[in-house]
């Protein structure tokens, strides 16, 4: 049987000895008033793309191996699995159950695939089944290795099959974590001797985990790049109809939750008590092993903003996804899925009051980016801005905190919280974002500013280098990036190393002819309150020393600069304050050549 078949089978049986093509057909077995179970068997294993059963009493049974690779629906009567029910997936599709009315079920053991593409990631996964095999039976494959199927799970003391169940791995670290509700935190899993999905009572059973990925059993993947495609399986019984979760009875409490169906879901359809319409999901495509990415609605319109912007991550959450979500306020919280949550989003890639008008908000986006030998980058983490007069500039339900990545963070630090998101009124002079860099590595870097509707008359922005002692102007129109290196020095990883300031713009005083040439203007000049701006214009880049000498050849101030842009500002502010009168300020490059400009200090 190939091709775009649609088979109906009313009232009786298939048995198949030969051979049935996937292709993109569909077998119904239907029957209004059936009087006998049909049933599907046969000495071959059947692959079929769709299959479904809409019977009345008697139901349909799987005799022998069954694996659907589109879409299994059960519309009517049971459909008793007997343990030969598989919903494959692959590089292309992964099959998933549509919506299950009251008057149908499926019943029996059923086996669930979740394909994996060859690169090393952590992942927030679940298995949407309940009263299932162990962890290690499951996704550990009893122990046995085979060729693209399923992973190990390494952790610290591992004493393997006959005792806790832990793989062996080179870095002796946990490759399996698990939500902790009291302390917040992911936690290794010890032991993997114990059931995949805890519950056997058929509803919300199935737990979220933090899973690391190198590829399938085989032993050279514990080796860094190594890795390959797999497949994780596990068996157990679908589950089926409203699943009710229970959420973190703590304001601002974070509930790990796994998705209970073999179907993506809406999180728009979802049911929320007490918690904010807001998740954090894992995109293993980010960085080197992925990152978090948060995505909310806050004006409830169905359409969500992203902490990551290049983020696959949409609304529909996968089968086999788990993902976080927050409580509002102390009180009982929770988080409903019935059949209708469901959807026919599949995303390969992956794996309130009044709100503003997106049109009418300041937007800024900062990215952290790894730029390479070759100039080429790679996004490593990005954090949100959003500023409306209808925000609060407290920290509120509005803003997001931030997760930690395994990797590098970036994030905004605002009344002593870490936020991926910030939510607050329109920018003014004076206001500072406040740049939170974490788990940098000795290499080359590029903050990248993306700024949208955010122009107002008179502002301009500027981003500070506390390592550099530098200030550049920030395009409120355009991209701007922002080169920097950590190296060994101590101030250079400095978490708070940068900030952007929000300034008045000021009227740059029209150099001479002479200031064009060098490239250097102070402004203002005389210069007073014991500041002085510095602008380099066209000034050839690289790393500069700079002294500060009074009228008798003393030397008040001495520090360096690096110079990364055609246009770039520096502020210098003495320890000491400055006698009125008259001063040389040497600009002195790294071949020893001098520039000296004159300037003169007041009160």
């Amino acid at each position: 049987m190939r091709g775009s078949v649609f088979l109906v089978v009313k009232n009786a049986a298939i048995i198949n000895n030969g051979i049935i093509s996937d292709s993109l057909g569909t077998i119904q077995f239907n029957g209004h008033k059936d009087t006998s179970v049909s049933y599907l068997s046969g000495t071959q294993a059947t692959t079929l793309y769709n299959l479904t059963v809409s019977k009345t009493a008697f139901g349909t049974t799987l005799k022998s191996a069954v694996a659907v690779r589109n879409v299994l629906g059960a519309y009517g009567g049971i459909l008793y699995a007997q343990g030969n029910l598989i919903l494959k997936s692959d590089s292309s599709l992964t099959a998933r159950v549509d919506v299950v009315p009251a008057t149908a079920n499926v019943i029996g053991k059923t086996m669930v695939q979740r394909y994996f593409p060859a690169k090393r990631s952590w992942r927030l996964i679940t298995s949407p089944l309940t009263n299932t095999a162990t962890i290690f039976n499951s996704w550990q494959n009893k122990g046995v290795y085979a060729a693209g199927v399923n992973t190990c799970v390494s952790g610290p003391n591992p004493t393997g099959t006959v005792g806790n169940g832990l793989d062996v791995s080179i870095q002796n670290s946990s490759s399996m974590k698990i939500w902790n509700y009291a302390t917040q935190a992911l936690l290794p899993v010890l032991n993997t001797h114990v059931a995949l999905s805890p519950g056997v009572a058929g509803s919300a059973d199935n737990t979220g985990y933090f899973l690391f990925v190198r590829g399938d059993r085989s032993f050279s993947n514990f080796s860094i790049p190594n890795t390959n495609v797999t497949i994780l399986s596990s068996d157990g019984q679908l589950q089926v109809g409203t699943q009710n979760f229970p959420a973190s009875n703590v304001s601002g409490g974070f509930t790990l939750i796994g998705n209970p169906y073999a179907s993506p879901v809406d999180f728009n359809l979802i049911s929320r008590n007490n918690l904010v319409k807001r998740f954090y999901v894992w995109d293993p495509a980010l960085n080197v092993v992925g990152g978090y990415v948060m995505l909310d609605d806050l004006d409830n319109d169905g359409f969500y903003t992203k902490s990551v912007n290049g983020s696959k991550q949409n609304n529909h959450l996968q089968s086999s996804q788990a993902f976080f979500v927050e409580t509002i306020s102390n009180g009982i919280a929770g988080i409903s899925f019935a059949e209708t949550c469901k959807s026919a989003g599949n995303n390969n890639i992956l794996f309130r009051p009044v709100r503003p008008n997106q049109r009418q908000m300041q937007t800024m986006r900062i990215q952290m980016n790894k730029k390479n030998a070759d100039s080429s980058i790679i996004l490593a983490d990005e954090m949100l801005l959003q500023c409306h007069a209808l925000f609060s500039d407290s920290v509120d339900r509005d803003d997001a905190m931030k997760f930690t990545n395994i990797n590098e963070n970036i994030g905004l630090l605002r009344s002593a919280k870490l936020l991926t998101a910030e939510r607050r009124k329109l920018l003014h002079p004076n206001d500072t974002l406040f740049l939170k860099l974490t788990k940098t590595t000795q290499r080359k870097y590029q903050l990248q500013v993306l700024p949208e509707n955010i122009l107002t008359s008179g502002l301009e922005a500027w981003l500070e280098d506390a390592y550099l002692n530098s200030s550049t102007s920030i395009s409120l129109t355009g991209r701007s990036n922002y080169d920097f290196t950590i190296d060994s020095s101590a101030a250079s990883i400095r978490a708070d190393r940068f900030r952007i300031v929000f300034k008045q713009k000021k009227n740059l005083p029209v150099a001479t002819t002479e200031s064009k040439e060098e490239g250097i203007i102070i402004y203002p000049n005389p210069v007073s309150n014991n500041i002085i701006h510095l602008q380099l214009n066209n000034y050839p880049l690289g790393k500069y020393a700079v002294k500060l000498l009074n009228q008798t050849g003393q030397m008040v101030y001495k520090d360096a600069l690096q110079n990364n842009s055609a246009k770039s500002s520096y502020t210098i502010i003495p320890k000491n304050d400055l006698t009125p009168g008259v001063y040389n300020l040497q600009i002195i490059g790294e071949d020893n050549t001098s520039t000296t400009k004159k300037i003169i200090i007041t009160r």
